[in-house]
């Protein structure tokens, strides 16, 4: 995941778009949106987007929508530009997210994910997007991804969606990684493995060279001065009778918007 490097004097001419020169010091690690507080005119763009709180539901409910959203990832930057929040909203079905876990949806029905960035609006009393993303489907059994808020390069925050399935005997899970750009958010990865294993099916069971379980350690290269730091992963596990051990490192194309995700480390059963 390659990006040019900027000047300081660049990047404030940049704006938003590297969201900001300055970051604010909380802002270097995102962590569970349950450790963070929402800013109260976050909770006010949420209540008019998506409706009051709905106990029942545990989620921001309009009364005719199918879905009740909660916070996944909040995160404020500070800019050149003033502040700005990046904000991610999944929503699941209202016949599940009640439980916190499906009962009633099938597999093949997930949540939604709302991603988006905000600014204070120009009377300075609430919040409307720069940019934004809605509607991204995710998730199974009626419940959203898994959204985290991750710093993706020295200037530069990104959504990071973690989807997995299991079918059959094979479970894969994925990341998929949305970068801000001037006027929306890119779909720069739509899938960097996580991890895969097929030793519950058939042809595990038929076949034992084929069987195999193995695992993803992707981390940012910090080290890096690229505007999106390069991903450095980690492949270990098992195929049959052999050991994997293999690193990779991803870099981000700027001319494509995209990072260059090998075949290797993007499988899917």
């Amino acid at each position: 995941m390659q990006f040019l490097s900027h000047s300081r004097q660049a990047i404030e001419r940049m704006g938003w778009l590297l969201l900001g020169a300055t970051l604010c010091a909380q802002a270097l690690a995102a962590q569970p949106v349950k450790n963070k507080p929402i800013a109260p005119a976050v909770r006010e763009f949420i209540e008019t987007t998506y409706g009051k709180w709905d106990a029942h539901n545990k989620g921001w409910r309009a009364d005719d929508d199918s879905y009740a959203y909660h916070v996944c990832d909040v995160t404020r930057l500070t800019t050149g530009d003033g502040p700005r929040y990046l904000l991610a909203m999944c929503g699941n079905f209202v016949d599940t997210a009640q439980d916190g876990a499906a009962t009633s949806a099938p597999d093949s029905t997930g949540g939604q994910t709302d991603l988006y960035v905000l600014k204070p609006t120009g009377d300075g009393k609430g919040l409307e997007p720069v940019i934004k993303q809605t509607n991204i489907a995710s998730g199974n059994f009626g419940n959203a991804a898994d959204v985290s808020i991750q710093q993706l390069g020295p200037h530069l925050y990104g959504f990071v969606i973690e989807d997995g399935v299991v079918l059959q005997g094979y479970v894969e899970t994925g990341r998929s990684i949305w970068l801000p750009r001037p006027n929306k958010l890119v779909l720069a990865a739509k899938n960097i493995d996580v991890s895969m294993s097929n030793t519950g099916s058939d042809r595990c069971s038929k076949q034992p060279s084929a069987c195999e379980d193995k695992e993803f350690d992707i981390k940012p290269d910090t080290a890096s001065t690229d505007e999106v730091y390069p991903l450095k992963i980690h492949e270990t596990g098992n195929r049959g009778d052999k050991n994997i051990d293999a690193n990779y490192v991803i870099r981000f194309d700027p001319v494509k918007q995209t990072y260059l995700v090998p075949k290797a480390v993007s499988e899917q059963y």
